[in-house]
């Protein structure tokens, strides 16, 4: 084992490799400027989308995967979010009490459905789901004959002091709603909706804006952290079905940037997408996060992949981008467990000399440990300060893999690129 030459200096954030690639979406002229806030296609060629501004709200059809958007429908105000079950869509607005409903893609009327029971503090309806053919919720309602009568639910989800951001249902009796507003929560039912639970998620969260299980075990959100006086954007996920949720992931720097939208096409494939034109991505369940290059700098708002490769997201000032080959990566975010945390290794890849920041608190069993890809480990070095200079000293070029602990716990861990 070597012992790396260190010498005081430094740097701060999280791990992100260059190895930049040509942008694999592609901006879509969808011939409007208003800001589209959902998006779902029922068949491969035929999707929707939906958003408005102040007092406008439409609904947009593309009969060709995306390439030409008609207006098929407008209101008076923003329509918030869209879902199909089948080929019977259904969609909410701003209003308390209006459903939207489609009786079929090949018929172009949408007529309106009344709620029953709707008080005019109700907070407004934000997300629609269905579990089948006859049953639908949108939080704090329910209806059990295909959208013709929307009843009041647990007066706990309509009473809750929070916004209600994202709703999934992961069968037809267990179902997920995330809400922000400040204290940002998740509550479960499984009892179709019945009951609804508020479970426990890391003290830290601030707010909740995105959930998604492409399992029913697992789970991923999007999520606020508010730290001391520290706001970062982060990823959680869940293992066991929503009972329990972990930290995986936090951004910081330029993409510290609220994400309002979190989709995955498997368990271990997720993209999530937030202000600036931000997109993210992992195919690793988490473990490592590929930035995606949009071409953008809307508000992107929210996700829908008709395969693993072909997918959309909507945004801000009209935005639809397209991929049909999952993105392409664009450089690697690397997990951090602890997102009070966070190394920075600089330059990456590095020639001589890199310069390692660590931001958190160090303890005096902090050690830098440089392992090869067989696992082997070629270096180890107490970290006793925040700004710490590393030498590769005669270690050959390659891609190595690294990790800083303190005790028995890593902290931080990710790829250093030798050349």
């Amino acid at each position: 084992m070597r012992t790396l030459t260190m010498h005081l200096i430094a740097v701060a954030g999280m791990t992100l490799f260059p190895g930049i690639v040509r942008s694999q979406w592609t901006t879509v002229n969808s011939g409007t400027t208003e800001d589209l806030r959902s998006i779902f296609f029922p068949t491969a060629n035929i999707g929707y989308v939906v958003g408005g501004t102040g007092s406008n709200g439409i609904i947009m059809r593309t009969d060709n995967q995306g390439t030409d958007w008609d207006s098929v429908f407008s209101h008076s105000t923003p329509i918030t979010d869209i879902y199909f079950h089948d080929i019977t869509g259904y969609a909410v607005s701003f209003d308390r009490d209006t459903i939207f409903r489609l009786a079929t893609i090949w018929f172009p009327y949408w007529e309106k459905q009344k709620q029953n029971g709707v008080s005019p503090g109700d907070r407004p309806l934000t997300n629609i789901v269905f579990t089948d053919d006859t049953t639908g919720y949108s939080p704090g309602f329910k209806t059990t004959d295909g959208g013709q009568n929307w009843i009041r639910q647990d007066s706990s989800i309509n009473s809750f002091p929070h916004l209600a951001s994202d709703i999934c249902f992961v069968n037809d009796s267990t179902g997920f709603i995330a809400g922000y507003d400040y204290w940002g929560t998740i509550y479960k039912t499984t009892n179709k909706g019945i009951n609804w639970t508020q479970i426990n998620i890391p003290s830290t969260v601030w707010e909740v804006y995105s959930i998604n299980f492409p399992t029913p075990d697992i789970g991923y959100a999007a999520a606020l952290l508010k730290i001391g006086s520290t706001y970062t954007d982060a990823i959680l996920k869940t293992t066991d079905n929503g009972e329990n949720w972990d930290t995986i992931f936090t951004l910081t720097g330029s993409l510290n940037s609220r994400l309002s939208c979190i989709r995955c096409t498997d368990a271990n494939t997720c993209y999530a997408v937030g202000n600036g034109g931000v997109i993210i991505k992992t195919t690793d369940g988490g473990e490592h996060w590929f930035k995606q290059v949009s071409g953008t700098t809307a508000v992107l708002k929210k996700i829908f992949f008709t395969s693993p490769e072909t997918g959309y997201i909507v945004g801000t000032g009209g935005t639809i981008l397209k991929t049909t080959n999952g993105g392409g990566p664009s450089g690697i975010l690397e997990r951090n467990n602890h997102p009070t945390f966070t190394v920075k290794i600089s330059p990456n890849p590095m020639h001589q000399e890199a310069n390692i920041e660590v931001a958190g608190v160090l303890s005096k069993n902090t050690r830098f440990h440089l392992f090869d890809l067989s696992g082997r480990e070629l270096m180890q070095q107490a970290i006793i300060t925040t700004h710490t200079l590393i030498d590769r000293a005669e270690i050959p070029d390659g891609l190595y893999l690294y990790t800083i602990s303190q005790g028995n716990t890593t902290m931080s861990k990710g790829k250093l690129v030798i050349q």
